[in-house]
């Protein structure tokens, strides 16, 4: 029984019609990839993404020629075959390496003094000054920790600034902010570290990281939300997730090929209220019980009703931390719930008779003053030590 040569071309002109058309369909596909995983990501995912564009076109062509070449018979389907199963064994052969070393760079063994088993990051310790110094200790979060571009931050300036115009003790302002801390990891912080040396004073910035742990649908999330932030793993998560290099990569790529937008969440209801006021409440009062005065501060950002585009681009906080595989936070929300912890530490400052730093409304909300949602340009830390150090001076709360 002869070959059919029509049958032999029909069936060739559909073999290239689906290769092109699955070709095309799955090219344009990284052309809508996630806006998340470029900003996460970049710039290996950018570079991995310019890499697959520049790339698919010639892996393409070179099927298609292949497909070519079998039907001019300048290459036997067993040829192809054989150099189909070659390229399949020289990949399993040469996974196991690459899996070894992708795992090797993602081991923590070498960062252990960085993370802490019940604190997630290791905190700062306080070493207070002896003699008749007058010891204030800052507790928050990235946004009391990190220094400008000098290295200097606003507990250092603050320092500078109260030695310079008060005449009574010499002042030390020691810096325990950490990035990510919330209000439970500085209250479990001062209960450990800080609390049995008696400091003098304790300033206390929290909101935006308590905010982002009601975004418990976020990739930093994985359970409901909990009163004790237990769902929320913050940076520790980077060892909880990680996987082998063939999981990555799926997992990467489908970040990168047709992306599926969120649904946007607008809410101004936030469970974490009820743990942040507890947390500060236990905080005041261990201090208290100590003879240690408690300042309270808000917490400036960028966060408006209306939000410039601009502006939108470098919210990395909120781009990042509210944000999940199907939902994300509007821009809306994040403002609401700054708005509401701000409150929240206006009401205990009221209740308790503590001084108020009101450094949300001495910031102008503007990138002059922000390069993200919630931290500094330089000339932001000099209005930020300035303001605190004029309520100090005024309550006269530096006095022997």
């Amino acid at each position: 029984m002869k070959f059919n040569p029509n049958g032999k071309t029909v069936f060739f002109g559909t073999g290239y019609l689906v290769l092109l058309s699955l070709s095309v369909w799955f090219y344009i596909g990284f052309y809508y990839p996630d806006p998340y995983a470029l900003d996460r990501y970049h710039p290996l995912s950018t570079a991995l993404l310019w890499m697959i564009r520049v790339l698919f076109p010639f892996l393409a062509i070179g099927f298609l020629a292949l497909l070519y070449r079998i039907q001019t018979r300048k290459t036997s389907w067993q040829s192809a075959g054989l150099l189909v199963i070659t390229l399949i064994v020289l990949g399993f052969l040469f996974y196991p390496m690459a899996n070894h070393f992708y795992l090797a760079s993602m081991s923590v063994k070498n960062r252990t003094a960085e993370y802490h088993p019940y604190l997630q990051l290791t905190p700062h310790l306080y070493q207070p000054a002896r003699g008749d110094t007058l010891n204030i200790v800052c507790l928050g979060g990235s946004t009391t920790e990190f220094p400008d571009e000098q290295g200097h931050g606003w507990p250092d300036r603050l320092e500078k600034i109260l030695n310079e115009q008060q005449e009574g003790r010499p002042v030390r302002v020691h810096n325990l902010g950490r990035q990510w801390y919330t209000s439970l990891h500085s209250l479990i912080n001062y209960e450990t570290n800080v609390h049995p040396y008696k400091p003098d004073i304790i300033l206390v910035m929290h909101a935006v990281n308590d905010l982002l742990n009601n975004a418990d649908f976020s990739y930093f999330s994985h359970q409901a939300f909990r009163n004790d932030y237990g769902h929320f793993y913050g940076p520790v998560n980077r060892i909880v997730v990680s996987q082998e290099l063939m999981g990555f990569m799926k997992e990467f790529i489908g970040y990168l090929w047709y992306y599926r937008p969120r649904s946007i969440i607008d809410t101004d209801f936030f469970p974490g209220l009820v743990p942040y006021k507890q947390n500060l409440t236990h905080l005041i009062q261990l201090a208290s019980a100590n003879g240690t005065q408690v300042v309270l501060m808000t917490q400036p950002s960028l966060y408006q009703p209306r939000i410039a585009i601009p502006v939108q681009k470098v919210l990395y906080m909120l781009n990042n931390e509210a944000i999940g595989p199907d939902k994300k936070w509007s821009y809306c929300t994040a403002f609401r719930g700054m708005n509401q912890y701000n409150q929240t530490a206006r009401d205990l400052a009221r209740d308790f008779e503590l001084p108020l730093v009101e450094l949300e409304k001495a910031i102008p909300k503007t990138l002059d003053y922000f390069y993200d949602d919630v931290h500094y340009r330089t000339q932001t830390y000099d209005i930020i030590a300035e303001t605190i150090a004029q309520k100090l001076l005024e309550k006269e709360k530096l006095s022997p």
